[in-house]
Formats: C-alpha cells, structure tokens, sequence
C-alpha cells in the first residue's frame, strides 16, 4: 500500500473533487478487501465517518454498491464497514441480509467478524446469524456454532471457492450404526443435539474450538486427518466415550484424553480382567490405533501372525503382551503409559509412525521381545540399555542407519564368540536365541558368518538366505552370498547377489570392483571393465583395481590401455612409499 492508496488519500481526494463519492468508496472497499488489515479497517472507519459528516448520502451509496456487488468477499466488507460505522441504523438491513444470504463465505466470515467485536449491534447480529443456522441444521442454538466453523474450514478463501449453507446437512441422520457401516454420513443428530461425529473424511488442517459446544456427544471419529494438536476445549466432553486418533502426528497426551480414557474407555478391558492400574495404556492406545484390542490367551504364539491388535495378560491381570502389527492403524506415537507395564514382556509396533521413544522406555526390565520395525525413529535413549532381559530388538527400517544399530548390544548376539574367534560357541549361542525367536534378523547374519569361518558354506548360505526371507534390505549380507558363492566357482550367482548389495548402496566402490572380478572369471571382459571403471571413479586410488584392469586390456590385446592402467597402479605404489617414509 503506497501513500496515495490509503483511506486518508482516498478521503483528500473525495474533498478535492478529484474523484466522485461513490468512486472514491467503492477504491475504499477494494482497499480493504485486497489488504485485509485490522488496523486498516478502523481506519477507514475513521474517514468513512468524517464522509458521513459531509455528505449525507453516504450509508445509501454503501447500500446501493451492496445491492449491485455480486463478490461475497466484497459485500463482506461492506458489511463490516457499515456495522462499525453506522451500527444502529444498519440493524434492520443486515437482518435482512442475513435472512436472505446463502453464501458460506460470507456468513462464516462474518460471524468471525461478529465475535471479534463487542458492541450490542454486533450481539444482535451474531444472534441473528446463528438462528439461520439453526433452523437450517435443525439445531440447538448452543451447538450451531461448531457448524458455522466447519463449513469455514470448507472454504478456500483466497481462490473464492465458496459452498453454499447449510452444506453439511446431506451427510446427517439419526442412527448411529448407519454412520459406522457407511461412508456418506458423518453425523448424527437426535433432538436437535449432534450425538455422533465421523470428520476422517474430511480435509481439516485442525479441529474448530467450538466442538466443545456439543455437550451430548459420545462419538467421535478424527482418523487420518494427520492433526498435530487438538482443541484444549474438548477435555468439556463430558459424555464422550469413543473418540479414534489413528493416523494423526499428535505427540503429547493431552490430560483431558487420559480422564476420557481413564474414566469411560478403560472399563471394557477392566471387565477383561486387566488390573486396574494397567486398563488405562490399553485405553489410550485404542484411541491412538482406532480398534479395541482383542484378548488373547496367555500361551498363544502371536509373534508369527502377520497382522493382530491384541493383548494378553497373566493370571494377576498384569499386560504381559501387547501386538499392534496392522499397516491400516498407524499408531503416531509411543504412549508413555506402556513404560508403567511392570510384567511386560512382548511389544510388538511395527510399520507405523512412531518418531521417538520416551526416556522411561527403560522402566520395561520385563521386555523380552521388542518390535518397532518400519517406524520413523531417528533416536534411541540411552536408558534403552536398562531393558537387562532383552533378547530381540528390531530397530529395521527406520530413520537410523545401519552402523548405529549394529553398535546396539542386542544386534550383537554371538559376536562376542566370533571376535575371539570361537565360532562353535557363537553357533550354539546363535541357534539358542533363534529357537525362542526366529525372526532375529542379526542373528542369523551371525550364524552365516560363523559357519562361513569354519568353511560350512550350505550352511552359511542357508543362515544368511533365511535373513533375506526376514527382510532383504541388507547390502553385507548380499556381499557374504557373493563370497561363497565365488569359492565355489558359482559366479553368476554371486554376479547376481553383488548386483543387490549395489542396489542398496550403490557408492561402495568395493561391491563394483568385486563383480568386476566375477565378470572377469566368466571372460566376459567388457563388464568387467564397465565395472572396474565404476569402481575407480567412486575410489581411484585403488592400486590393485587399476592393477586387475591392467591384466584384463593385456588379456584382450589392448597392450597401451594395459600400460596406462599399469602406470596408474605404479604411481599410486610410489605415492604410497613416499607417505610410508
């Protein structure tokens, strides 16, 4: 805004004769329009009535450009103007307009202007506004507003895409099992009161603070709105006793969501037969997943079903188990309340959307199996070494790298046998662990690389093999296959198992220079050069690649290719010398 577009400006031009009344107005209501500044609105409410002090005509000219304006946004300002500058003679106008009014934009905008001020126009308005919406909901006047709001999130202001009142009244009835069994509703409403509400299908960057007005509701679905927070005021929801948070990046508990949990969602598992200090971790991840969480005999072998949201408990009620394995129910963080399970010893929290693991992760000195494949984890507390009866860990597939997970103890079963070199007593360690739990990846990696020590190659093959059956996202376990299937003149196999170690990471100049070698066992020359080539960009200071290279153009008969590769080699030889002195 430059100095010659202000209301000021505008209103010197209007007593200058330099542009007409109504010109000069209408520039006013653009101004506003386009700025949208508080600040800026009182002023022009300040030079709007120094106008109406000169020239009378001046609330008919805002009416007149009202009645002819076909923009929401722009009648809106006009309305704005007319409440702040002629706010008892405009009552009657508004109402009216108000009555007759079908546009979202403007009424949902206004009713936010309506509540910023506190003048008894505005009241009366407001009012107004909110009957409109309750005779067109079929309302309680008390609940309408969360609806006005609701249909605001609707609106994309900026691109003008505006719906028309009373939008949401397609998706009502009053039966709550047909809002559970069908995709179209999304609430339900009985006496004029909003029992049950399904948002998931929605596009909601937050829920309006408003939703605390809806005294009588029991239901609520927020799922898969990817929320970070939710309103202080819905802990006002007395009567709730089903609310699903899956698939939202909420990070912190809110107290109120653990009085709803604590108070009126526990009591199922409580009737279970959990003990009831225990009834509340299991509340607050049903609300987090979305599905109550099925019993489970205390026997049951779950750890090798591919799905399950179940729980188990021994004699006491003490939780002894809790299996949340379902891609469909992301749980978007790690409730600290599971760290108060004294007698936990199985956790399993795969493939959903946990980002980081709470200090008192260490409290768990029960766990014994702890699954958390394929989370977004990028730290580890270091009071995650307290869990002393920990025999399986998988950390896979999340946002740590490799190195760091090899360094934890429990990635480390038998490698303290194969440092010294007793790869027997690794073995007998190694298939002791992998009895009670197959699927320990690191295990079996360790089982392949004793049993390759002591020359057992079909038995390497099969350890390491059974990894990649785990999960084949792992380049040293491709490299290991390589090797004996090399030892064993199987080059084309170990081409094959090289070329997915490169896949994973392909700027390790060694995995090239290794297939390069394969190729070359096989005679096929120009592959291994591709290769080599490859190898000696990523690293060119490889004296015995540029060497390999050599043999293979004297080979082919490409004696000067041999000598240049074999003057690389000698020159980083006598640069290697040199250092040495």
């Amino acid at each position: 805004m430059n100095e010659t577009n202000t209301p000021e400006a505008i209103y010197t031009s209007i007593l200058a004769k330099n542009i007409k009344i109504k010109k000069g107005i209408i520039s006013l209501i653009h101004l506003l329009r386009e700025l949208e500044n508080d600040d800026l609105l009182i002023d022009a409410k300040e030079i709007t009535t120094k106008l109406a002090t000169k020239f009378k005509e001046i609330y008919d000219i805002f009416i007149h450009i009202f009645e002819t304006e076909q923009n929401s946004l722009t009648r809106l300002v006009i309305v704005k103007l007319l409440i702040i500058t002629f706010p008892d003679k405009c009552i009657r106008f508004i109402q009216e307009q108000i009555e007759r009014e079908s546009s979202a934009i403007f009424l949902t905008f206004l009713y936010s202007f309506l509540r910023s001020q506190t003048t008894e126009t505005s009241e009366i308005l407001k009012k107004n506004l909110v009957k409109k919406y309750a005779n067109k909901y079929d309302l309680d006047l008390k609940e309408c507003p969360f609806l006005i709001d609701l249909e605001k999130t609707q609106i994309n202001k900026i691109k003008q895409l505006d719906i028309t009142i009373g939008y949401f009244r397609k998706f009502a009835t009053d039966d709550i099992n047909v809002l559970e069994n069908s995709s179209h509703f999304n609430y339900v409403v009985k006496n004029r009161h909003i029992h049950a509400l399904d948002l998931s299908r929605w596009e909601l960057k937050e829920i309006p603070e408003s939703i605390c007005l809806l005294l009588e509701l029991t239901y609520l679905n927020l799922s898969g709105l990817g929320l970070t927070s939710l309103p202080q005021s819905m802990g006002d929801l007395l009567k709730l006793d089903y609310i699903n948070l899956s698939g939202n990046e909420i990070n912190k508990i809110p107290e109120w969501l653990l009085e709803i949990a604590r108070i009126r969602i526990s009591k199922t598992y409580l009737n279970e037969g959990v003990i009831s200090s225990e009834v509340i971790t299991l509340a607050i991840i049903e609300i987090f997943n979305g599905e109550k969480l099925q019993k489970i005999e205390q026997t049951a072998n779950i750890l090798y079903w591919d799905t399950a949201l179940h729980y188990k408990i021994n004699n006491d009620g003490n939780i002894l188990g809790v299996y949340l394995k379902n891609e469909n129910l992301k749980l978007s963080l790690f409730p600290e309340q599971i760290c108060e399970l004294k007698f936990l010893e199985e956790l399993e929290i795969p493939d959903s959307s946990i980002q980081t693991l709470p200090k008192c992760i260490g409290n768990l000195k029960s766990l014994k199996y702890f699954n958390l494949y394929n989370n977004r984890i990028n730290f580890i507390p270091k009071t995650i070494e307290n869990l002393i009866n920990l025999e399986y860990l998988d950390l896979d597939d999340n946002d740590m790298s490799e190195s760091f997970l090899l360094g934890l103890r429990w990635y480390k079963i038998g490698q303290q046998y194969l440092e010294v070199g007793e790869f027997n007593n690794a073995i007998l360690e190694l298939n002791d662990t992998l009895k009670i739990y197959p699927k320990n990846k690191y295990g079996w990696y360790h089982l392949g690389i004793a049993h390759k020590e002591l020359g057992e190659d079909k038995e390497a093959e099969k350890a390491f093999k059974t990894f990649l059956e785990i999960g084949n996202t792992n380049s040293l376990v491709w490299s290991e296959l390589s090797e004996i299937y090399h030892s064993n003149m199987e080059y084309n196999k170990a081409i094959e198992a090289i070329k997915h170690a490169i896949d994973m990471e392909p700027e390790v100049a060694i995995l090239y220079s290794n297939l390069a070698f394969n190729y070359k066992k096989l005679g096929k020359y120009e592959d291994a050069i591709k290769a080599y080539s490859r190898s000696l960009e990523i690293f060119p200071d490889n004296i015995y690649v540029w060497r390999d290279l050599a043999s293979i153009y004297r080979d082919k008969g490409e004696i000067i290719k041999a000598i240049d590769a074999d003057e690389h080699a000698l020159e980083l030889e006598r640069k290697s010398n040199i250092n040495l002195d």
